[in-house]
Parts: C-alpha cells; sequence; structure tokens
C-alpha cells in the first residue's frame, strides 16, 4: 500500500512541476479527458491534466500532461480498471503521447509502458492507437493494440490569451 501512495505522489509532483513549466506558454490550465477505447474489451476514461497551448502556429500545438483512470468492461470475468499517467503533444493534426498504466482487477496487476499515435484537432479531440508493452503482466487479460477517442476540455482549451506587459 505503501508504494501505491508513493507512485501517486511521485504522479501530483510531476503534475505540479508541469503546471509551473506551461506558464511560459500561451494559454495554460487544468482540463478534463473524456474517451473511449478498445484494446480486448470496450473501455471508457476519465482524467485530469494540466495542458497549455503555446503561441507558435497560431495556438495549434498543444502540451498535456496527465492522469487517467481506464475502465475496461470485461464481460466474462470482473472489471478491470487501469490507472495511467503521461504526456501528450499535438501539433494541428497529429498526435504523439507516452502512457505508463496499471491495470488491476484487484486480485491481480499488470504494468505497461504504451507509446501513442494518432490524428488530432489542435489537442481537443484525438483519435489515436497505442501499443502496451508489459513490463509486468500477471493479469493476462488486457490487449496490446489500444484504439481509443479522447475529448479534452478545460481552461487551456477555453481560456482567453492575455498578453504580458512589457516593462
Amino acid at each position: 500500500m505503501k508504494s501505491l501512495h508513493s507512485k501517486f505522489l511521485i504522479i501530483g509532483l510531476i503534475m505540479y512541476s508541469s503546471k509551473i513549466m506551461a506558464q511560459d506558454y500561451g494559454n495554460s490550465g487544468w482540463d478534463i479527458t473524456l474517451g473511449y477505447q478498445y484494446q480486448k474489451y470496450h473501455g471508457i476514461e476519465i482524467g485530469i491534466g494540466h495542458g497549455s497551448r503555446g503561441d507558435e502556429l497560431g495556438s495549434l500545438i498543444y502540451r498535456n500532461y496527465h492522469i487517467c483512470s481506464e475502465i475496461l468492461l470485461n464481460n466474462p470475468g470482473k472489471n478491470i480498471t487501469g490507472f495511467k499517467a503521461g504526456y501528450s503533444w499535438s501539433a494541428v493534426a497529429g498526435t504523439v503521447a507516452g502512457q505508463a498504466v496499471y491495470y488491476t482487477n484487484f486480485s491481480k496487476s499488470s504494468f505497461a509502458l504504451r507509446p501513442e499515435i494518432g490524428l488530432s484537432l489542435a489537442g481537443m479531440i484525438d483519435f489515436t492507437y497505442g501499443y502496451n508493452f508489459y513490463l509486468i503482466d500477471k493479469l493476462n487479460q488486457t490487449g496490446k493494440h489500444v484504439f481509443s477517442a479522447k475529448v479534452t476540455i478545460g481552461q487551456s482549451t477555453f481560456k482567453k490569451k492575455t498578453k504580458k506587459k512589457k516593462d
């Protein structure tokens, strides 16, 4: 249990440091991610992140540090819950992301690293393909190929950009 607490503490520190780093860009703020995914089973995703839009390319560059929860609706057995921490970068119509995912059905667990690539509407709507590289797979019920559709909304999406005054 202590190791789970330390993992969440590390994730929290990463997100806080991302908020500090993101302040150099145009718009930055907290965002919510909602999504659907399919790997071996259908699943839903909900999470929170800190995103920023840059000044370059008319604010079409989007960066996001996030933590999410995935729920895989596993009909033959127990539902599988995944806890994910990652980073995504979107430009104009493309996106790349990296995730660390911990899956559990509360009796067995798995840990995977997942790179993702896909199409994006400036970081607001993403369609991605990812591949789970399992470091630990005692669960053996999740898929390796992951297809997902996500919507990200929040402060970095809707907050009006403010110009800094020069002294």
